[in-house]
């Protein structure tokens, strides 16, 4: 198997080397701002605050419907949407110095209107009738809301609001 891949690759490089290779066509023809919905367990450890923090930084080319803090199977029984606030807050602060760079920036109160919290629960039993959150509700909305642009639904934690 090894030498079957070490094969693969090498044909592949000499391919791209001698310029015979194929271009990839368009995933799809769209253009734009990408619409985008948060789903994360935030709080449990610090990798979904470093990476909203990084999203915060492009939240003027990407339009942010939803951040909606979730369990998972690291944190079964808890959200933290006041993590995604305090984030937010933070982001408030800076805001002005990257208006000097470049337009778009949403303000603080905007980004806050668009956190919610998901079911305080683990898995599939967390999901069904009568077990709607403000997140599903925000989630649903953005997935029926009359908009051409894809919706981008990112799941950096439990998946139990998108369910």
């Amino acid at each position: 198997m090894l030498l079957f891949v070490a094969g693969c690759v090498s044909t592949s490089t000499c391919l791209l080397a001698q310029g015979e290779a194929v271009a990839s066509p368009a995933v799809d023809a769209f253009s734009g701002t990408p619409r985008a919905v948060i789903i994360s367990d935030i709080g449990n450890e610090p990798d979904d605050q470093m990476s909203l923090v990084r999203l915060l930084l492009y939240s003027n080319q990407i339009d942010l419907e939803a951040m909606i803090a979730t369990t998972s199977t690291w944190q079964k029984t808890a959200t933290h949407p006041e993590t995604m606030h305090a984030l937010i807050g933070a982001y408030g602060q800076v805001r002005q110095n990257l208006l000097l760079h470049a337009k778009g920036w949403p303000t603080a109160e905007y980004l806050d209107q668009r956190v919610h919290a998901g079911q305080a629960a683990y898995g599939m039993a967390a999901t069904g009738s009568g077990k709607s959150t403000a997140g599903s509700t925000a989630l649903l909305e953005a997935i029926v809301r009359s908009d051409e642009r894809p919706l981008w639904i990112c799941v950096w934690g439990g998946a139990n609001t998108l369910a």
